[in-house]
């Protein structure tokens, strides 16, 4: 049985387990994959011009970032110093601070040293 590991959204590559042994794959290349342990015809882009390429390019980023925010997997979590956002923000807040753009969800806030991502 194949297990897969999908690294963190801004990755390109995934990494698949089979028989004890690591490969890379691409993002084609797993959707190619799964296409295949289904029954449908694999793909060489998301742009192919195929039923299958049209689906894989629409839920290959949104099923990735749901699995990857379902746990707190230490290849896919960081610590980051988030920038201060110069509009004043809304609500009873003082300060407002920018996500990183592969923010898919937060863990803990506080000081560096102090969050889950700091117990490994």
């Amino acid at each position: 049985m194949d297990a897969v590991v999908i690294p963190r959204a801004k990755c390109v590559a995934c990494a698949a387990i089979t028989n004890s042994r690591a490969m890379a794959l691409t993002p084609i290349g797993l959707c190619s994959r799964a296409l295949i342990k289904i029954g449908a015809g694999s793909i060489t882009s998301f742009n192919d011009g195929t039923a299958e390429a049209e689906v894989a390019d629409a839920l290959y980023s949104s099923t990735r970032d749901a699995l990857l925010s379902a746990n707190s997997w230490s290849f896919a979590t960081t610590q980051a110093t988030l920038a201060l956002v110069a509009d004043p923000p809304l609500g009873d807040y003082d300060y407002a601070h920018a996500l990183p753009v592969d923010f898919l969800r937060a863990l803990s806030a506080g000081s560096p040293g102090h969050g889950p991502c700091d117990q490994r």
